[in-house]
């Protein structure tokens, strides 16, 4: 209603001039009229406003006026000239990518003015009335009336008022569809073959792991078919022995994950692990940024931590408390799609669902699909702190340009609620789920990897191991590489020929660069936390035996060192080989690899040493992992850490092949807690509703 009113203000003088009009006093109709338009036009610029509609009619009115003064009597042809100007300034405003009726709608819905669909329907509006207000313009300088004319308006009218419900509702329904753009129907477990499986997963890391578990847990038959000696992928630890002072010393290492989000009361990992009857000993991380040469500790109360920026940066100190205030509501708003779901977030499902969200969470919806460098430099003047507040970007890409508000509120969390380390090392979660699978019915299968993913009559029928053992199955899901999944493990021709051309020439993410140390010593640092080198070189430093001691022995500890590594050079690390098809030992034993590994390794403990001063001397065990690594242990593409680029992930979980599903980065990105949604997103979509039965005692 709001709308409608804002538009009949911005027509008052073409009203006013129509009563005017037929009442017999055209000039002074034309006077009011011009009068009024150019109050409204400075009450807007007074507002900061440019409304080129309103503009339009005000350069048409006073221009007649001005004209008929001057003897040339355009009354007659006023109403004309209006409208001609309002169809050229519906026209300029839509050149300038904001379609008129946005300036009125956005008054009445600020919360939705982000949203595509809101847009889509503004555009659609705007252009009618553009034609409209052309074939008005037409049929008045032609003297055409009557009943032509009243219809045209009251088609408008009508259009207007109950049209944007009818197209919203078209347009959302659009974009949930959208999502899995695929749309061949599930996969029925019904006159199964004597030895088929109902769904067979290719990949045992945290997101397959989670849908296996999920689905066996429903009753399905289940195998998963993992390369490693260990379940986990990224989600694993290994022990690395050495003798070090008369004894051997057993040293414990993650493969990648040591800071857990969604750990907490009514978070998506505690949710769903419950939901399996899993329980874990957690301890909360403790963190640390670097800054100006030092290292400091982040509070574990949000609040003060935001103290704490304001007093480092008192011109921001405001702007700093409005951030986190915002992106805390817009964590929230997003997070609330997960109740009933096991603290998944699950995307609305109808258009109904989806307004409603739009209208429940306005924090959300204004600011989620926004850049996250607009909300900073919107709240926070100072560049030094807008930096601080980005230091945690690096969970999720090298690129944080590429970030959105959506992207970085779960990260804000590790703030609000906090990160967490299982004791016992991050493998244990994996090796938990793999339980669970096992318990249910399911297999895990370790030390065989996948050859193929076979397909039959046009749909994933199960996959054959590299030991020539063919799986038949009714679905199948990749927890594997994206990109090695559609060209390695399908036969050409299963895919369309777009979509394969899309996956050739997607871009692997971020890769990196680890050192693992086992120290003679427990140093004092944070879990969690970073060093730039004297030579520039930004480095995580992450000690887990400071949440666990049992990963070293009685008077040790353990030191990983990480840094990211942009495609573009990971992939020099395996120059002179084959892309498609590495041969890691010939790329291992060459001088020129163990040279640059061993001298990427020294840099980064050169920069940790300015957090852990003589840290060479305590070192009694050094492993390092480059791209070759990442490539060689998790079969990931260009030895890629998170996956593909942002923009070549799926949208859902279906692929274009009927019958098979993804699970992981590949849709979801990186991060233990986004694996864990991806992977009961998945289990969803072959089990409608399996997130909202009753949990496992």
């Amino acid at each position: 209603m709001k709308t409608v009113l804002l538009i009949k203000l911005a027509f008052l003088p073409a009203i006013v001039f129509g009563i005017l009009t037929a009442l017999g006093y055209r000039l002074a109709a034309l006077d009011l009229a011009a009068v009024i338009s150019t109050i409204l036009v400075a009450w807007n610029v007074s507002r900061g406003l440019s409304r080129p509609l309103e503009t339009m009619l005000l350069l048409t009115l006073f221009g007649s006026a001005a004209i008929t003064h001057l003897g040339y009597d355009l009354t007659d042809q006023a109403v004309a000239l209006q409208l001609l100007g309002q169809g050229i300034g519906g026209l300029y405003a839509a050149a300038r990518g904001r379609h008129w009726t946005t300036d009125y709608s956005s008054a009445e819905y600020p919360s939705a003015v982000e949203n595509p669909a809101f847009h889509t329907v503004n555009a659609i509006l705007s252009y009618v009335w553009i034609v409209l207000f052309f074939a008005l313009a037409a049929a008045s300088w032609a003297h055409i009336g009557g009943w032509w004319t009243t219809a045209v308006v009251l088609a408008g009218i009508v259009l207007s008022i109950w049209g944007p419900k009818a197209m919203i509702r078209l347009v959302v329904g659009r974009m949930i569809a959208d999502r899995q753009p695929s749309g061949w129907p599930r996969p029925s477990f019904e006159g199964k073959e004597p030895g088929e499986y109902d769904i067979a997963v290719v990949g045992g890391g945290l997101g397959g792991l989670v849908s296996a578990a999920l689905l066996a847990d429903a009753g399905l038959k289940v195998i998963v078919a993992e390369q490693h000696v260990i379940p986990g992928g990224f989600c694993q630890h290994w022990v690395r022995k050495v003798r070090h002072a008369g004894a051997m010393r057993a040293f414990r290492f993650d493969g990648g994950l040591h800071d857990f989000s969604g750990v907490r009361d009514g978070g998506t990992i505690t949710e769903l692990l419950a939901r399996l009857g899993i329980r874990l000993d957690w301890v909360r991380v403790g963190h640390s940024s670097w800054r100006d040469g030092a290292s400091v500790k982040v509070p574990q109360d949000w609040r003060e931590y935001v103290r704490s920026l304001g007093e480092e940066f008192p011109g921001s100190a405001e702007g700093i408390a409005a951030l986190f205030d915002t992106i805390r509501k817009v964590g929230e708003e997003m997070r609330s799609l997960g109740k009933g779901n096991c603290g998944v977030p699950m995307p609305p499902e109808t258009a109904s669902a989806a307004l409603a969200f739009q209208r429940d969470n306005p924090t959300a919806m204004a600011w989620m699909n926004k850049p996250f460098r607009d909300m900073l430099e919107a709240f926070v003047p100072d560049e030094a702190a807008r930096r601080a507040l980005s230091s945690l970007t690096g969970y999720l890409t090298d690129k944080a340009g590429e970030l959105t508000v959506g992207n970085m509120a779960p990260i804000f969390g590790y703030y609000f609620y906090g990160g967490f380390y299982p004791k016992g090392g991050s493998g244990t979660v994996s090796e938990a789920l793999a339980d669970a699978i096992r318990q249910r019915g399911g297999e895990v299968l370790l030390r065989a990897p996948v050859r193929s993913i076979l397909v039959e009559a046009g749909r994933a029928a199960g996959i054959e191991l590299e030991d020539g053992r063919r799986i038949k199955a009714r679905a199948v899901i990749s927890n594997a590489d994206l990109k090695a999944t559609c060209l390695k493990l399908l036969p050409e021709g299963a895919l369309p020929d777009d979509f394969r051309r899309r996956m050739l020439e997607a871009e692997p993410a971020a890769s990196a660069f680890m050192v693992h140390l086992g120290l003679d010593m427990q140093p004092d640092v944070s879990v969690m936390g970073r060093v730039v080198g004297e030579d520039g070189l930004a480095v995580g430093v992450i000690s887990a035996t400071v949440a666990d001691p049992t990963g070293a022995p009685e008077g040790y500890g353990t030191l990983t060192l990480l840094t990211l590594v942009p495609q573009s050079e990971a992939a020099t690390w395996f120059a002179g080989s084959d892309d498609d098809d590495p041969d890691f030992e010939a790329l291992r034993a060459s001088n020129s690899y163990i040279d640059r590994k061993a001298a990427v390794g020294d840099r980064m403990i050169a920069a940790a040493s300015r957090l852990v001063p003589g840290l060479a001397d305590h070192i009694v065990l050094r492993e390092d992992a480059s791209p070759v690594t990442f490539a060689r242990y998790d079969r990931a593409s260009g030895g890629a850490i998170y996956g593909l680029a942002r923009g070549d992930r799926l949208t859902g979980s279906q692929t274009p092949l009927p019958g098979l599903y993804v699970a992981g980065s590949g849709n979801m990105g990186p991060g233990a807690e986004a694996a864990f949604i991806s992977g009961a997103r998945t289990a969803d979509a072959i089990v409608p509703g399996i997130l909202r039965e009753a949990r496992a005692g």
